[in-house]
Formats: structure tokens, sequence, C-alpha cells
């Protein structure tokens, strides 16, 4: 076997190995290595390398490098901007300058997950948004309450005014319902939407959430920064995480975003959209940020990512 070709293999070995994957026959196999491959290149690419090191690669690759170009166009998906009144939106109270903020220092913000090919990006944001409140607001870490709230219970039941599930939400949809019924656990509303398909509401395993382990938002719930600023975004993470929408371009390669920096080249505002709020029509994924930092060059946001499954 070439050398070229025994790299890739030793990758997608080691790959599957990794995500634990198997596949019914080979033909299968052989299909989903062809769309690694592709995958592989293209990062390639992207980072100006010409051929296969080995070495460097599973540091880069991600769950999803076994995926058609349709397949990972299932998770960019449309993320809904309902019409809020005044009232519900927000200006952040001025605060001292910061150079920088992580809530992971403190261990406020729970481990990221997989969506799989479900376009649930909305409700992994808003679950996790409010498990980081949690911890906030009852000042434990993470280590001392593992949180582990139901991502399954929102696209499921969320609703609202528009179509979710695995076809798209939004970030009101899930906090308006949490805020009027509950949010139940994990390990009681279990994820089952990785293969891409969205459920009914179950109401058996609602009636199957004791009292006490239900997560309800009260008070003001939540607000909407009034306008974009990054200077605003700033001070609003201090208080606690935020839920983000924006634009994934095709052909961006993203999805197989696992860690290090994501530049701002690769996020451009859409052609023809002239100002923020047009490009609200174009938003199609949802992270969680929980800090930034200014002090380094180039400065940047950092975000809980879901769709790298890391």
């Amino acid at each position: 076997m070439p050398a070229a070709m025994q790299n890739y293999a030793n990758l997608w070995n080691q790959w599957k190995v990794k995500y634990r994957m198997k596949y019914a026959n080979w033909n299968i196999d052989q299909t989903r290595l062809s769309y690694f491959r592709t995958n592989v290149d293209g990062i390639a690419r992207s980072k100006g390398i010409r051929a296969c090191p080995v070495s460097i690669y599973p540091h880069l690759v991600s769950c999803f490098m076994d995926r058609s170009v349709y397949e990972q166009g299932k998770l960019r998906v449309r993320l809904f901007v309902p019409k809020l009144s005044p009232t519900d939106r927000v200006d952040p109270k001025p605060s001292v300058p910061r150079n920088s903020w992580d809530w992971r220092t403190t261990d406020k913000v729970t481990p990221a997950k997989s969506q799989g090919l479900c376009g649930s990006c909305w409700a992994f944001a808003a679950a996790a948004a409010i498990e980081s409140k949690l911890l906030i607001q009852f000042n434990k870490t993470y280590e001392q309450y593992p949180v582990d709230l139901s991502e399954q219970h929102l696209i499921d039941c969320a609703s609202g005014g528009v179509r979710t599930g695995c076809s798209g939400g939004n970030f009101e949809d899930p906090l308006f319902y949490v805020s009027n019924w509950f949010l139940a656990k994990e390990d009681t509303y279990p994820y089952a939407s990785a293969n891409g398909t969205a459920g009914l509401c179950d109401k058996n395993r609602m009636a199957a959430t004791y009292t006490n382990e239900k997560v309800q938002l009260t008070g003001r719930g939540f607000r909407r920064l009034r306008s974009w600023s990054a200077a605003a975004l700033r001070q609003a993470v201090q208080v606690a995480p935020v839920m983000v929408g924006f634009w994934v371009p095709k052909g961006s390669l993203f999805e197989f975003y696992t860690e290090s920096l994501w530049g701002a080249a690769n996020c451009p505002v859409p052609a023809g959209l002239p100002n923020a709020t047009d490009a609200e029509a174009k938003l199609n994924h949802a992270v969680l940020v929980v800090g930034y930092n200014m002090a380094q060059k180039p400065p940047y946001w950092i975000v809980s990512e879901w769709s790298a499954g890391s």
C-alpha cells in the first residue's frame, strides 16, 4: 500500500477507535472512509498542508469526519429570531472593564456534549446556559453538583410557535418553556435524537420527574441584549454565560472544529446582508459564550460548542 494510503488507513482506524465507530459491513465502512478522506483533505488545505501527517490530525478531527456534505448540512439549520418587545431587551449595566473572563476557571461550565445528526444546537445552548446559571446562583462547582439537564425534553416539548425539534429552533422558546413548566434531568429524559429524528413530548417521562429534581426559571427568567456589540457581550458574560447565534458558511469546515482558535475570517457576514438585523435571517448555529480574552493577540471569545462532539 502506498505511504499516503497507509496514512489515511492508520488515521481512519485511530478515529474509529477514538469515537467507537462500527459499521454494518465492509461496503459501508469504505463509503464512510471516502467521506473521511475528503474531509481530512479539506482540513489539510485549510491549514496549508499538502501531505497527510497522521501525527497532527488526531487533534483536528471530530466525530463528524465520516459524514457527507449532505449530512453535514443537516446540522446547519435555521436559528429563528422572534421579535421581542422592548421590555424583553436589556443593556448590560456598566462594569469595570476586564481584559479577560472565563467561567471555566471557577468550574461553572458543564461538559460539552454531542448533538449527533439532530439540528438541536438551540436546545443544547439553552440547557447549558441553565446548567451554568444554576451553578453560579447557588455558588456550586460542577464537581460539587454535576448537573446534567435534558436537551431531549426541550427538543420534544418546547415547540413554541415555530417548527423546532431537529429542524431548527430559537433561544426564547426553550427558556419560556422552562419558565412556564420545568426542565427534567438527563437521566429522566435521555437524549435520543442523535440519528436526526425528534420525538413527541413524552408525558410519562415528565410525570416521572420528581418535584425536587425539576428545574424552573423564576423571577425575571432571561433577557436578550438590546443590540449587538462586543463590549455589551463582554459585560453580559461577566454575569453568566450567554447564548449566541451565528452563521456557519457552507464549506467552512466548522463541523470539524475541536479546539484552538477559529479565525474571524472564517465567519464573514453573508453577502447581500448589509446590517445585523438582516444577518439574523442567516443564523444557523448556536453556542454558549463562557468567556473572552482581550489580552491575547488576536483577542478571542471562549465558547462551549457541541457539534464537534468532544
